[in-house]
């Protein structure tokens, strides 16, 4: 690699990986030039769209000098042993969410990085949005005051056939979980990212509606470590879904953000500030593959920038272990009938 070319393997042809790639052949300096998955005949199919050589084994793809980085974009389970492969292959790491499924898997990824000089980053698409880093800016001013109280609502929808043509989806032992781990993963980030660590949490989840393994809807009660008083709800049960909400209240102020759009921005003294009138880009609240491109060119720019200055991209592996241990204390609270601190990384 030269500092104004980073090339791309893509890990795993599915939904996933077409964000990736497109995003890619939008950023100047990046390319994708190898692609792997279990189905020959759709990684050709994909070679064929996005570019990149195609790859007969995972062991030549993970050992090949012409990639710097690659994207894992495989089904959840198995997340771990692919970054961790990849790092053994001397290659910069890029994780779809969730970065792995429990977090025996997570540290195991991190102990693998700690011994590499690689950058790992794990995606969280929504961090680098002009809202959110206007929301971030106002809590680090204190614009709102105090914050007392937060709501994240990620009431979606997903068909049967959602599942059926996805076997995996929804399944404890590739998906993780359902609800939360999958859909809501990048709203639980979102409220890390800008409210920082959780105390503790007391939750429900349950399967209502579809044939699944995992839960299709939740409720969680947080306690940050700020004080705040959090809800979460989730699901995939809902008809026809909405998009997703966080609320952010406090003493002197209260902005609401609907997907990658503040929509209320009122501080005391200064009335209700001019928000975004432009509807939001994102309609996965009830289609999967409805994200903007502008979403992964975000993330996927940041890494790349993070790759060649030597530094933690926007979201590092320690961001996306200390999600995944949110949700699992969330899971672990629902199981038990108790409320659970999150482990801490």
């Amino acid at each position: 690699m030269n500092n104004s070319n980073l090339r791309f393997g893509i890990l795993g042809c599915g939904l996933a990986a077409r964000f990736h790639a497109a995003a890619i052949r939008a950023i100047p300096g990046a390319r994708t030039v190898g692609v792997f998955d279990g189905d020959a005949e759709r990684a050709r199919a994909f070679s064929e769209e996005f570019g990149g050589s195609v790859y007969e084994s995972a062991q030549a793809f993970f050992a090949s000098p012409d990639i710097d980085a690659v994207c894992v974009c495989t089904p959840s389970g198995s997340h771990a042993e692919n970054a961790i492969a990849a790092l053994r292959g001397g290659k910069h790491v890029l994780i779809e969410k969730p970065v792995a499924i429990d977090l025996a898997s997570a540290r195991a990824i991190l102990d693998e990085a700690r011994c590499s000089d690689r950058t790992v980053g794990v995606v969280a698409q929504l961090r680098p949005c002009e809202a959110v880093q206007r929301i971030r800016k106002a809590l680090e001013e204190e614009q709102l005051g105090r914050i007392v109280s937060v709501q994240l609502e990620m009431l979606y929808h997903r068909s049967e056939e959602y599942y059926r043509c996805s076997a995996w989806h929804g399944t404890r032992a590739v998906d993780g979980g359902g609800a939360l781990i999958n859909q809501g993963i990048h709203g639980i980030d979102l409220l890390l990212y800008l409210l920082g660590g959780v105390r503790h949490v007391t939750a429900l989840t349950r399967t209502l509606y579809h044939h699944i393994e995992t839960e299709d809807t939740a409720a969680a009660l947080l306690e940050f470590e700020n004080g705040a008083i959090g809800t979460i709800g989730a699901a995939t049960s809902i008809y026809p879904g909405s998009p997703r909400r966080l609320k952010i209240c406090g003493t002197k102020g209260t902005i609401t953000l609907t997907e990658d759009r503040i929509t209320k921005y009122y501080i005391e003294g200064k009335g209700s500030l001019i928000g975004e009138k432009e509807p939001a880009e994102y309609l996965s609240h009830n289609d999967p593959g409805a994200i903007p491109a502008s979403a992964h060119i975000g993330v996927i720019g940041d890494f790349c920038e993070a790759v060649r200055e030597g530094r933690p991209p926007i979201s590092d592996l320690t961001d996306g272990i200390n999600a995944l241990a949110l949700i699992r204390a969330i899971y672990e609270s629902a199981e038990r009938g108790e409320r659970v601190e999150p482990c801490k990384f």
